[in-house]
């Protein structure tokens, strides 16, 4: 009894730290958000989330399409087809979602001004990053992407 009882003190300490985890990452984003000019309740909605943040730091259609078949190519494999065929979607997935994950954080970083080092700590510690882009002294300046590709 004693020991069910310590596993379920711990269980509940790790789901509370989990759901702070889950509060601060919630409000930095929703004030990201803000910073870019965005109601900050767009945050909490799957896919459109990304599709405004890619509105404002980059360009939308390969790149928002690059997403949306990463997490397609991800759930067949994983749900759908189970053979090598779902082996190397999932592979494929995990490379598209990688690639793109790194992009995205590397022209929210661009947008708000900040280094490339910015970037892989998006990338790499997100929970720590993010929440310095909601809560710091960080503005957004705009689109990089497009004010580049306008100068050409």
């Amino acid at each position: 009894m004693g020991t069910s009882v310590l596993f379920a003190g711990i269980s509940l300490i790790l789901v509370m730290v989990y759901l702070a985890i889950f509060v601060i990452m919630l409000v930095a984003a929703w004030k990201v958000f803000v910073k870019m000019g965005l109601p900050g309740w767009y945050c909490i909605i799957p896919f459109f989330n990304v599709y405004v943040v890619l509105r404002k730091v980059w360009t939308v259609k390969l790149p928002f399409t690059a997403y949306v078949a990463g997490v397609v190519l991800s759930y067949l494999s994983t749900f759908v087809i189970s053979s090598k065929t779902g082996d190397y979607l999932g592979f494929a997935s995990i490379l598209i979602l990688i690639v793109f994950t790194v992009m995205f954080n590397n022209y929210v970083a661009k947008a708000f001004n900040k280094s490339t080092g910015f970037t892989v700590g998006l990338v790499l510690l997100p929970v720590v990053f993010w929440p310095i882009l909601g809560f710091g002294s960080a503005y957004y300046m705009g689109n990089r992407y497009m004010e580049g590709r306008m100068m050409r």
